[in-house]
């Protein structure tokens, strides 16, 4: 297992002595660290094509917890998502890594965001899961977001004024229409 920490951004030593007795599993052909630091990158980019291009072609993205009521998205899915309901509204979005642990084919991730949107700043924590495929593809993720930063930003500043611009522009629509 290994650690990672924002300060340094390499692994530390190993925190116990039965960790220590462990035997070393056989390192893979890929950096899960790496390939999470991408995806991060590719999401402050909103790069679709690199975020597909890290997962495989079945991964399955679930937002938790279910009280949010998000159904898991696929590829197709989350890319939708994202270009029509997150892209729109942000200027700028950044994730980074505050810790991060690697098991064989898994790794976990503390994170937190900023960003510049229509309707103001924003910031929110999480606590991902990703596993990961022999290769190194990602096949699934579960992202445990911030529920009540979200549900206020969201709920009370995003989606009204996401409604407040659809119904200007149903508004403008019509006086066009009546010209």
């Amino acid at each position: 297992m290994k650690w990672f920490t924002k300060q340094s951004g390499t692994p530390s030593a190993p925190d116990t002595a039965a960790e220590v007795a462990k035997p070393a599993p056989v390192a893979p052909m890929f950096s899960k660290h790496d390939a999470i630091k991408a995806m991060f990158m590719a999401h402050g980019k909103f790069d679709t094509d690199a975020i597909n291009g890290l997962k495989s072609s079945d991964c399955i993205h679930e937002v938790r917890p279910s009280t949010l009521n998000i159904a898991p998205k696929t590829n197709a899915e989350y890319e939708a998502y994202l270009n029509a309901g997150i892209k729109p509204f942000f200027s700028r979005f950044d994730l980074e890594i505050v810790e991060l642990v690697e098991g064989a084919d898994c790794a976990s991730v503390l994170a937190r965001s900023t960003g510049d949107t229509v309707v103001g700043p924003y910031s929110n924590e999480y606590s991902m899961f990703f596993w990961f495929d022999p290769t190194g593809k990602i096949v699934r993720i579960i992202e445990f977001v911030d529920s009540m930063g979200s549900a206020d930003f969201f709920k009370n500043k995003m989606y009204p004024y996401i409604a407040a611009k659809k119904q200007e522009a149903e508004a403008n629509s019509a006086a066009a229409s009546a010209e």
